[in-house]
C-alpha cells in the first residue's frame, strides 16, 4: 500500500482500519512473493478448468505475472466459453495473446483459430502450444482482426518483458513503442475460404472490439456462430479503450444485437467487462 493510499485509508475509515488493511497486505504480499518463489523454482505451472489442465513454463518473472493475472482474471470467462463448446466446433481466438486460451480450446474444439499480430506475442504462443503439444491444433494468424484490409502502427505501452505485453492495441499509446503489422478482416478470410465459420468466438483485443465485429458482421449472422465471448475495453486513464477507436459499449451490443445475440453480464473489473452473447 503506498503512503498516499495509507493516508486516505486512515482518514476515511480511521486507524485501526489502515492497520487491518496493512496486515492483509503484507500477508498477501508474503504469499504471491512464496508463490512466485515456488513456480520459478519448479518451471511449471498447471492451471485447471473444469476437466481440462494446460501447462505454462515459469522461466522467470515474466512468465510468472502473465500466466498469474490470466489465472485470475480470465478464469471465469474461460470455463463458461469452455462449457459453451462442443466436439467437432471451430473457434476463434482473436487477441490470442501468449495462448492462455488457444492451450484449452483444442481439448474441445477440433478447429481453433488464434489471430494474434504481436511477433513478441506468436513466439510465446508458439512455445506455450508447443509445451502442451498443441502445434498442430492451433492455426495461428499473424494479423489483427479488423474492419480493413490494410498495414497500422501497432502500440504497446512497452515490448519489454519486464512489461505486461497484454497493453498491447492498434493504435499508438503516448511514450510507447510501436510497430507495424496487417490487419484483416474475418468475413474475407471466410469468404476466400482461408478458414471456416466458427461456432464460436473469442474477442480480447484491448479497445478494438467494435472494429473487429464490424469486420466479421456477416460472419456474426451466420446460424453456425452461435456464441460469442468479449471483453469491452471501456473509458480508461491508463489503456487504450472503445472510445479510442469511435465506438461505445452500445455500438458494441448493438451489432451483436442486430446479428441475433443475446447479451449477458459475466464480470465487471475496473474498466474492463466480459460479456457473453449467444445465440437466441
Amino acid at each position: 500500500m503506498s503512503v498516499q493510499r495509507g493516508v486516505e485509508v486512515i482518514r476515511e475509515d480511521g486507524l485501526q482500519t489502515f492497520l487491518k488493511k496493512s496486515f492483509m497486505y503484507g500477508v498477501n504480499s508474503l504469499k504471491d512473493k512464496l508463490r512466485r518463489q515456488y513456480y520459478l523454482r519448479k518451471g511449471d505451472r498447471e492451471i485447471s478448468v473444469h476437466n481440462f489442465s494446460s501447462h505454462f513454463p515459469q522461466t522467470d518473472e515474466y512468465d510468472y505475472r502473465v500466466i498469474n493475472s490470466f489465472n485470475q482474471h480470465e478464469k471465469l470467462m474461460l470455463s463458461n466459453l469452455l462449457s459453451d463448446l462442443n466436439e467437432g466446433d471451430v473457434v476463434f481466438d482473436i487477441g490470442a495473446h501468449i495462448g492462455f486460451y488457444s492451450c484449452f480450446l483444442p481439448q474441445v474444439a477440433s478447429e481453433v483459430i488464434a489471430f494474434e499480430p504481436d511477433p513478441k506475442n506468436i513466439s510465446y504462443l508458439q512455445r506455450n502450444l508447443e509445451y502442451n503439444k498443441l502445434s498442430q491444433n492451433v492455426n495461428i494468424i499473424e494479423a489483427a482482426a479488423s474492419n480493413e484490409e490494410e498495414t497500422v502502427t501497432f502500440g504497446n505501452s512497452s515490448f519489454s518483458r519486464d512489461e505486461w505485453s497484454g497493453k498491447a492495441s492498434i493504435a499508438p499509446q503516448p511514450g510507447g513503442d510501436t510497430l507495424t503489422v496487417d490487419t484483416i478482416r474475418v468475413d474475407d478470410l471466410i469468404d476466400e475460404g482461408q478458414v471456416r465459420l466458427p461456432s464460436a468466438v473469442k474477442i480480447d483485443v484491448e479497445g478494438a472490439e467494435g472494429l473487429v465485429l464490424e469486420g466479421m458482421e456477416q460472419t456474426l449472422k451466420s446460424d453456425k456462430c452461435r456464441v460469442v465471448y468479449c471483453e469491452i475495453h471501456k473509458e480508461s486513464p491508463i489503456r487504450q479503450s472503445i472510445s479510442d477507436y469511435g465506438h461505445s459499449r452500445s455500438n458494441i451490443t448493438s451489432i451483436l444485437s442486430e446479428a441475433g445475440f443475446e447479451i449477458e453480464i459475466l464480470a465487471e473489473r475496473g474498466s474492463e467487462e466480459h460479456i457473453r452473447a449467444v445465440k437466441s
